[in-house]
């Protein structure tokens, strides 16, 4: 009877160990290391933050309503800005939550946006096909028509700020427009519409599909950088210095890092779920 007793004592032990041990390992799972962004992703579980390593971590947005594909992220001086069903999240780069920003319901259908120098957003609309301007509060500003040659078909449509122009990729019409920040004029660019759109070093970058390409300012013609394994390049952020860039592959559920110099890539971050759009924090 003893040596019975004496045994189910010892599994006893051996089980509660067990589960301090298990435990342990939990609470270790939970608290992670701080990591130090330099960009922002979104994908189907939320919005994220990630540092040069790869490592990331989900930014915790309060009263958030989260729909992937409604939802856009820009980073100005160190703050990152999300737009989600006509609310624009102001958080810090820690991931806290600072303030929530009301757009108006002027703006019609923004499936796109960015955020301009003096603190003002341009949201873009693929489906009436213009650019609406609000404040920096989200006052209605004015629209901004584009040019589509199928009405009843949407299109792609990325912006990137460059100096005091705000440079508009549509591929419904197939080329580029540059607006004015200042007196809101539009014109038609150079360059040839692909996908979305970041600039860095005076150069242009687009990616579209399974592709990246690069183009002066003064260009008729992308020049092709490199070819993925992956499908459906969605998203690009060039980093401050030009040398990579990163795609979103939203089939591929998949993040690339592309050597701009030498015109390579490998992949950066993988079992992702559905990324979309990115952001470098400059």
């Amino acid at each position: 009877m003893k040596t019975l007793t004496f045994k189910f004592t010892i599994l006893v032990i051996v089980v509660l160990q067990l589960m301090f041990t298990y435990s342990c390992q939990d609470n270790q799972e939970e608290i992670l290391p701080e990591i130090v962004p330099k960009m922002i992703f979104c994908d189907n579980a939320g919005v994220w933050r990630v540092d040069e390593k790869g490592n990331k971590r989900l930014i915790d947005i309060e009263n958030f309503e989260y729909r992937p594909l409604n939802v856009g992220v820009e980073v100005q001086n160190d703050t990152i800005y999300v737009h989600n069903n006509y609310i624009v999240s102001v958080i810090d780069l820690s991931g806290n939550h600072i303030r929530d920003i009301s757009i108006s319901p002027e703006v019609s259908y923004p499936l796109q946006f960015c955020i301009l120098p003096d603190g003002r957003f341009a949201f873009l609309d693929n489906k009436n096909d213009k650019v609406s301007f609000t404040t920096a509060t989200g006052e209605f500003i004015l629209d901004v028509p584009m040019e589509n040659p199928s009405p009843e078909n949407l299109q792609n449509v990325n912006g990137v700020v460059v100096d005091s122009f705000l440079i508009v990729a549509n591929t419904g019409y197939g080329t580029v427009l540059s607006i004015n920040l200042n007196s809101y004029q539009s014109s038609i660019h150079l360059l040839q519409a692909l996908g979305d759109i970041d600039f860095c070093n005076g150069i242009f970058y687009h990616c579209d599909g399974r592709f990246i390409y690069r183009a002066k300012p003064d260009a008729y013609e992308n020049e092709l950088i490199c070819t993925f394994m992956g499908y459906n390049a969605v998203g690009l952020a060039v980093d401050e210095n030009g040398t990579y860039a990163y795609i979103t592959m939203n089939f591929a559920n998949k993040i690339y890092k592309v050597d701009l110099v030498n015109d390579s890539y490998l992949l950066f971050m993988d079992e992702l779920n559905y990324p979309t759009d990115i952001e470098w924090v400059k």
